[in-house]
């Protein structure tokens, strides 16, 4: 089903709602870009996580939806500062009064690459995720997720509204991902302390809206996730519980875009092309296996990424519930 703009979202965008909508149309006109996945920390033969890695794995029928993460493009570890994240998260777990989701947004930085063979030469949104897990935790720890699997150091720009995110990635190993207050937005007199995330207020506000229209005049058609071009269609700030949480996590990341002052930098040090040369095919049991390309003086290697429909959690362990109590956290 196409979306169409209606008079009531014409009336109180922000954006250029005609290319949107062009967009989306665009979209709806082929196949889905993005795939897809399950993001699962690496561990050892014991089971206890490799300090602390990520794969992924291709989503199943039977993974829950809010295990699912929209992947568009994989990592590109030979550079540094090609990606920032920003995040619209929360401190609680869903309540009957509130319907706003949370929202998490990769965008690449390919405007500052100087490539030839770059075809989308702009901010591009490479993954996207907008949910919201039984329980808060679990939200958070898909953020330090993503964070480890990108790399992004300093690079996640997180609203200040959900300190409670920013203090977990602090406790959880994920300090070093955090990106500072973005101080070209403040004031001359401004009251702000805080170290990390961005705040939004009166002062700060204005310069995101301004930042979200140059970004859709100009990149609009690099966005391939259709909830996310909706959300900036029917914008509007006055709304504090809103279903903006895409839209939110854009403007974070585009803070921190801005803010950086950083171009990409060739990381020589830490080349690794595993998720450009990584296939999948199936074993004899039917489970979904990830095969790397052999290297020169390396064996394939094979990672079996058969996983039952529980959430696999870092911090979590379901050994301890109490007795008759389900693995489930489906709401």
């Amino acid at each position: 089903m196409i979306l169409v703009p209606s008079k009531k979202i014409c009336s109180i965008s922000y954006f250029n709602v005609e290319k949107i909508f062009r967009q989306n149309f665009e979209i709806e006109s082929r196949q889905p870009k993005f795939l897809e996945y399950i993001l699962d920390w690496v561990k050892n033969k014991n089971g206890d996580i490799i300090s602390p890695f990520v794969k992924c794995r291709p989503a199943r029928p039977e993974d829950r939806d809010w295990e699912k993460v929209r992947i568009y493009q994989m990592p590109k570890t030979q550079y540094r500062n090609l990606d920032v994240c920003g995040i619209d998260g929360y401190n609680f777990d869903k309540t009957i009064q509130g319907k706003s989701l949370g929202g998490i947004l990769v965008l690449r930085r390919n405007y500052l690459l100087h490539d030839k063979d770059t075809l989308e030469p702009g901010r591009v949104p490479i993954l996207a995720y907008r949910e919201r897990p039984p329980r808060k935790e679990f939200f958070w720890e898909i953020g330090l997720k993503i964070a480890f699997l990108y790399n992004l150091q300093k690079n996640v720009m997180i609203g200040t509204d959900s300190d409670s995110m920013i203090n977990y990635f602090k406790n959880n190993g994920g300090k070093k991902f955090l990106s500072p207050r973005p101080r070209s937005f403040d004031s001359m007199n401004t009251t702000l302390t805080n170290e990390y995330g961005f705040a939004v207020n009166p002062g700060t506000k204005p310069k995101l809206i301004s930042l979200g229209q140059s970004w859709i005049e100009d990149n609009i058609q690099y966005s391939w996730f259709k909830d996310l071009n909706i959300e900036l269609a029917a914008y509007d700030d006055t709304k504090i519980d809103s279903d903006w949480d895409l839209a939110d996590a854009l403007f974070n990341a585009l803070a921190r875009d801005i803010d950086m002052k950083r171009t990409p930098e060739i990381n020589d040090d830490k080349i690794d092309t595993q998720y450009d040369s990584m296939k999948y095919e199936y074993d004899e049991e039917g489970h979904l296996m990830a095969i790397q390309q052999k290297r020169k003086g390396e064996e394939s290697k094979k990672d079996n990424f058969e996983r039952k429909n529980s959430w696999d959690s870092m911090f979590y362990h379901p050994e301890n519930k109490k007795e008759n109590e389900s693995d489930s956290f489906e709401m």
